[in-house]
């Protein structure tokens, strides 16, 4: 009986230490794409920015709050891939990357972010966040193989 009942606390025990993990298999609330190198820039898809998850539980380079759900995620097969948001608020951008690492970038063009470091060829599993604890905004995610941020 003592057995059972340490055995079901450490069960628990490990489900709530990853109650916050990000789930990169899980389906994502805007869909996703495959993109081939030189393909039409931007590709460029609205979505909500924000969650309820504090972002440095993710990684601790991250900040502010992101959905459990990833926003988006991109099948990309070329080696210049990158990554921005467009918002009139202040947003954040969480990417686990094809190589498996995560990375992410707040501000860089004035309150948006821009993944500028391509991370090549593979799967993007994409959030949106906002720097503002719970906030949510509307936003533009979009992706290009331009160096420099699109304008909007």
């Amino acid at each position: 009986m003592l057995k059972s009942i340490l055995a079901l606390g450490v069960a628990f025990a490990t489900l709530t230490s990853v109650s916050f993990a990000q789930n990169t298999n899980a389906t994502p609330r805007n869909g996703e794409a495959n993109l081939s190198a030189g393909f039409s820039a931007p590709h460029t898809i609205n979505v909500v920015a924000g969650g309820n998850i504090d972002a440095s539980e993710v990684h601790d380079d991250c900040v502010g709050t992101i959905s459990s759900t990833p926003d988006y995620r991109v099948d990309y097969d070329g080696d210049a891939l990158r990554i921005g948001v467009h918002s009139e608020e202040d947003t954040t951008l969480v990417v686990h990357g094809p190589n498996g690492e995560w990375v992410c970038v707040d501000d860089f063009d004035g309150l948006n972010p821009f993944l500028h470091e391509p991370m090549g060829a593979g799967r993007y599993v994409i959030w949106v966040g906002t720097y503002e604890e719970d906030s949510q905004y509307q936003a533009s995610l979009y992706f290009t193989e331009t160096e420099t941020p699109i304008e909007e």
